[in-house]
């Protein structure tokens, strides 16, 4: 008979038995690894922020909740950071 089951679940299954039926079969090809002159090469094509990443003034708040209910894990969540999150909302209005 039909077992129900979530959404996660399905895809679980699904990629078990997509892995399953593969097996062994797969394999990569291995690249050749480029020599020093190549490697001296491709630095230059390498582009970074000329800025520097700015530090963190401070941590972010986060809150975890477990459960079953997602609206309710959410408002529950919301209400264990209630007293830091007001105050910086009053301000972005």
């Amino acid at each position: 008979m039909f077992r129900s089951c979530s959404r996660r679940n399905l895809f679980q299954m699904a990629g078990a038995a997509a892995a399953s039926m593969l097996g062994s079969r797969i394999t990569f090809p291995q690249q050749p690894k480029p020599d020093a002159a190549t490697q001296n090469a491709m630095r230059g094509f390498i582009i970074t922020h000329p800025d520097p990443f700015p530090a963190l003034e401070t941590r972010a708040t986060v809150s975890l909740v477990r459960g079953e209910n997602r609206r309710k894990m959410i408002y529950e969540a919301l209400l264990a950071i209630d007293d830091q999150i007001k105050p910086k909302l009053k301000n972005k209005t």
